[in-house]
C-alpha cells in the first residue's frame, strides 16, 4: 500500500524544482537587497517526501477486522486532508489510505491548487513573474516562484504579488517601479526627492508620494466665447502642448495632481487677453510668402497669438511651476453671430475676387517684364557674341602679322649669319693670301697692284658708264695740257 502513495515521479519533481530555482534566481537578482534578504526558495521535492502516510491498520480496529471499512482512495491529481485524533493535521497524496475512526474531517482537494492550507501546514505554488507574500512573527516572508511547503503555527499567508505592478505594498515596505517617461516623488528622511527610472524600495519613515509624467502631453482647453477689441463675440477652442521639465519644482509649487488645472486657468486668461486686444481685421490677416516659401508680408493671428502667448505664459509657467509649454494650437476661431459671419463671408468673397483680378494683372505684368528681360538678355548675348567674333578676328590678324614678322626676322637672321660666315671665310682667305704674298715676289707685286687699284675701284663704285681715254695721262703731263697737239702727245705716230 505504501507504493501507491507515489503519484508523481521523484525525478520529475527534482527537475521541476531545479528549473524553478534557475528562473527564480534570474528574476530575484533584479530586486532590491532588502527584499532578497527575506526571500525563501522553493523546498518542494516529491509527494512521497513532502506528504504524510497513513498507517495500514491501527491498534483499535486491527482486532475487529473493520480496517477494510476505513479505506480511502485518493485519485491522481487530488490530495486528501484529515485531522488525527491527537490534533495533528495530515495531507495524503494519491493512493489507497486506511483512515480509521481515529481520523476526522476528511476532505479531498485538487493538487493543482496554488494555495493549500490545512491548519499550520501550507502548500503554496508561486507562478513565474510573481512573489508569494506572507508574514511570520511580524516579519515579511517572500516566496520565490515554485512550490513551497511551510509548517508553522505563526505563518500567515497574504497573497501572490505581481512584479509587473508599479507600486507594491509589502507590509510596511513599498516597492516602486518607475518606468521610462516619468519620475517618482518621495520623501527621504523628510526631504523631497525625485526617483529616476528603476526599482526603488521604501521603508518607514521614508514615504513614496506619486508619479509625475515627463512625456509631452496635450491639454484640451475648454471652449469659450471671447470678444475682440471691436466687440465681436468669437468662439475659441484651443489646446496646449507641454511637458514637465522640473518635476521637483512642480511638486513644491503645485498641489497634488493640479498641474492641468493651473495650465488651463493661466492659458485661458492669456488667450482671452490677446483676443480682447485684437480686432477682427487683425485676425483675418493672412501672411504672404514668395516662391521660395519665405514670408514677405503680413503675419497671421495664430502666429501673433503664439508669439505673445509663449512670451507671457510660457516663460511664467516654466519659472513658477517647472512646466515648459512647447506649442499652443488654435483649433477653432469663429464668429458666434451667424448673420454677421455670413455678411463678412460675402464681403470676403468679393475681396477675394478683387485680389484674384489684381493677382492676374500682376501676373501678366510679370510675364511681360520677363519677356522684355529675355529679349534684353538675347540682345546682350548677341552683342557679346559679335564682340567676341571681332576680337577673335583681330587676334588672328595680329597673330598672322606676328608670324610673318617672325619669319622675316628669321630670314634676315639667316642672311646675316650667311654674311658673317662669308666675311669670316673671306677674312680667312685674305689672311692666307697675305701669308702667301709675304712668301713670293709675285704675290708682293700683286699686292702692290691691288693696293693701287682698290682706291680706284672704290672711286668708281656706283658709276654706270666709264670712258677710257688712253692718251689722257699724257695730255695732263704735257706742258700744254689739253691744248697740246696730237703729235706732241703721241710722237710715235707718223703723219
Amino acid at each position: 500500500m505504501q507504493d501507491l502513495d507515489l503519484a508523481v515521479s521523484p525525478l520529475s519533481d527534482v527537475l521541476l524544482e531545479e528549473e524553478n530555482i534557475v528562473k527564480e534566481d534570474d528574476s530575484i537578482s533584479k530586486l532590491p537587497k532588502l527584499m532578497r534578504s527575506v526571500i525563501r526558495k522553493p523546498n518542494w521535492s516529491s509527494y512521497d517526501k513532502m506528504l504524510h502516510k497513513s498507517p495500514w491498520c491501527s491498534a483499535l480496529c486491527g482486532s475487529t477486522g473493520a480496517c477494510i471499512m476505513c479505506n480511502t482512495t485518493v485519485k491522481d491529481g487530488d490530495l486528501h486532508i484529515a485531522w488525527y485524533h491527537d490534533g495533528k493535521p495530515n495531507i495524503f497524496g494519491p493512493g489507497l489510505h486506511n483512515l480509521c475512526c481515529l481520523w476526522s474531517e476528511h476532505r479531498t482537494i485538487s493538487a493543482a491548487s496554488n494555495h493549500i492550507e490545512h491548519g499550520p501546514v501550507f502548500i503554496i505554488t508561486v507562478p513565474q513573474g510573481m512573489l508569494g507574500y506572507g508574514v511570520e512573527k511580524g516579519v515579511p516572508v517572500l516566496l520565490s516562484p515554485g512550490r513551497h511547503k511551510i509548517e508553522s503555527y505563526e505563518f500567515i499567508w497574504e497573497r501572490n504579488i505581481d512584479l509587473k505592478e508599479t507600486q507594491i505594498k509589502i507590509g510596511e515596505w513599498t516597492l516602486v517601479r518607475v518606468d521610462f517617461g516619468r519620475v517618482g516623488v518621495a520623501t527621504l528622511a523628510g526631504k523631497m526627492s525625485i526617483l529616476r527610472p528603476g526599482l526603488h524600495m521604501f521603508e518607514p519613515p521614508d514615504v513614496f508620494l506619486r508619479f509625475v509624467n515627463t512625456r509631452l502631453q496635450i491639454l484640451q482647453l475648454p471652449q469659450c466665447v471671447q470678444e475682440s477689441s471691436d466687440y465681436v463675440p468669437l468662439v475659441v477652442r484651443a489646446n496646449i502642448s507641454y511637458f514637465v521639465k522640473d518635476p521637483l519644482k512642480l511638486i513644491q509649487r503645485v498641489q497634488n495632481q493640479q498641474a492641468a488645472q493651473v495650465i488651463t486657468e493661466v492659458s485661458s486668461a492669456a488667450i482671452a487677453a490677446i483676443i480682447r486686444s485684437s480686432t477682427l481685421g487683425d485676425m483675418a490677416i493672412a501672411s504672404k510668402v514668395d516662391e521660395a516659401g519665405n514670408q514677405i508680408e503680413g503675419e497671421t493671428f495664430h502666429e501673433k497669438l503664439h508669439t505673445k502667448f509663449m512670451a507671457q505664459v510660457g516663460k511664467q509657467l516654466l519659472v513658477m511651476t517647472g512646466i515648459e509649454v512647447s506649442n499652443i494650437n488654435i483649433e477653432q476661431l469663429r464668429i458666434k453671430d451667424k448673420d454677421l459671419a455670413a455678411l463678412i463671408s460675402a464681403q470676403a468673397v468679393k475681396i477675394s475676387e478683387l485680389e484674384a483680378q489684381h493677382k492676374t494683372l500682376k501676373k501678366e505684368g510679370e510675364v511681360k517684364r520677363q519677356q522684355a528681360e529675355i529679349e534684353k538678355d538675347v540682345a546682350e548675348e548677341q552683342a557679346e557674341a559679335d564682340y567676341i567674333v571681332t576680337v577673335k578676328r583681330a587676334e588672328a590678324a595680329k597673330l598672322k602679322t606676328l608670324c610673318e614678322a617672325e619669319a622675316n626676322a628669321k630670314s634676315i637672321q639667316l642672311r646675316n649669319d650667311a654674311e658673317i660666315e662669308a666675311f669670316i671665310q673671306r677674312s680667312i682667305a685674305e689672311a692666307e693670301h697675305a701669308e702667301r704674298m709675304d712668301t713670293s715676289s709675285l704675290h708682293q707685286e700683286l699686292a702692290l697692284v691691288k693696293a693701287r687699284m682698290d682706291p680706284q675701284v672704290k672711286a668708281l663704285n656706283g658709276m654706270k658708264e666709264i670712258a677710257y681715254i688712253p692718251h689722257l695721262p699724257a695730255i695732263v703731263q704735257q706742258p700744254g695740257g689739253i691744248f697740246s697737239t696730237v703729235k706732241e702727245l703721241v710722237p710715235e705716230i707718223k703723219y
